[in-house]
């Protein structure tokens, strides 16, 4: 029997094999996500899954989709500035002249004066860097985003992510990514036909992850996104996913596993 779910107040009823135990869902306002945590590519697609249902982890059409939604509904004269600022988090390194929301508290992008985000449909997309799958080196926080699709590229032992970086207005599909390397994860579902009438940008009901960390999720076009890099620790059927620290056990990986960028928490996740 698959566990059901029912959010009531700050609590969360779970139903798992005729058992009902009472959680608290850990609210906003105890846990800001920073960047979340990296995951290997095997933690997003090999069974039983990150995403609970109806939510999935996105593939290459989906990103497509949402690219090509950008470009032709906001990407547009006088807002002709990149499908990749319209969805950036406006949030950006302090510099000369002052653009976006100017900050050097994390998470950030680093400074580009005119490839900044704008975050016009509330997407959010924060630079959480990655970490290499053949080194265990952890490279580009503040500069690049890339977030797991589950499509495969065509030599059948890469994968394929969606991306952004600081100093490019851009967002594109990109694939000869390595299984064992570290990346962003978000999730995506369809939206309903009462949702597709909102209006961008909207904000719907959390995500309930799968450790109970609720997420903002937003409307976009025929999609609802997370608006959150995500940061579970288990999988769908609530097995652990491991952080694994070091290098060398990271670049040997066949199974899913999870970190934190430069193995500082601080970077996933802060308590407030």
């Amino acid at each position: 029997m698959a566990k059901k779910l029912v959010k009531i107040g700050g609590k969360l009823l779970v139903s798992h094999h005729g058992r009902v135990k009472v959680h608290r869902v850990l609210k906003a306002k105890e846990i800001q996500i920073v960047y979340g945590f990296l995951y290997n590519r095997y933690a997003v697609v090999n069974e039983p899954g990150i995403a609970r249902s109806p939510f999935r982890a996105p593939s290459e059409d989906d990103a497509n989709i949402l690219r090509s939604y950008i470009e032709d509904n906001y990407n547009i004269a006088p807002d002709d500035f990149g499908v990749g600022c319209h969805l950036k988090s406006e949030r950006i390194a302090v510099g000369d002249p002052e653009v976006g929301i100017s900050t050097n508290v994390h998470p950030r992008w680093d400074y580009h004066e005119t490839a900044y985000g704008r975050d016009t449909v509330n997407f959010n997309s924060v630079p959480g860097g990655t970490r290499g799958g053949g080194n265990g080196v952890f490279y580009y926080i503040g500069r690049q985003s890339d977030i797991w699709l589950t499509t495969i590229g065509a030599s059948g032992n890469e994968g394929r992510t969606l991306v952004f970086t600081h100093n490019s207005t851009t967002a594109v599909v990109t694939g000869n990514r390595g299984f064992r390397t570290g990346y962003s994860v978000r999730l995506v579902r369809d939206a309903t036909v009462d949702e597709q009438v909102l209006s961008d940008g909207t904000y719907l009901t959390d995500y309930i992850g799968n450790d109970l960390r609720l997420y903002k999720t937003v409307k976009i076009g025929t999609q609802v996104w997370t608006a959150e890099n995500l940061c579970e620790t288990k999988n769908n059927n609530g097995d652990n996913i491991p952080e694994v620290i070091d290098a060398t056990d990271w670049n040997n990986l066949t199974t899913g596993a999870r970190c934190s960028y430069d193995n500082d928490t601080n970077n996933s996740f802060i308590y407030t």
